[in-house]
């Protein structure tokens, strides 16, 4: 018997209101958390990822200049990027 599994409209617009609805603190990890659920949540979840970037150390701009900048797939989600904090 297949899995059942919900629409991509409806897993969708369930991750768009995790950031409405809780904490920074709590979004990130529940958004990181979607993003190993399956392939289908994935893009869903990284839309809301990359909204707000936060680079905190030397070793965090190396991981995202080497796995974002450098990725000919995540470097399409530097669009997606609304608010760029550098600590």
């Amino acid at each position: 018997m297949p899995i059942p599994h919900l629409p991509a409209e409806t897993t969708d617009e369930i991750i768009a209101w995790i950031p409405v609805l809780a904490a920074p603190a709590i979004y990130y990890p529940t958004l990181l958390s979607c993003c190993l659920v399956s392939s289908r949540w994935l893009p869903a979840s990284r839309h809301h990822l990359f909204q707000v970037v936060y680079i905190r150390s030397t070793w965090a701009y190396d991981i995202f200049v080497t796995r974002v900048l450098r990725s000919e797939t995540m470097r399409a989600l530097l669009s997606q990027i609304h608010t760029l904090t550098l600590a």
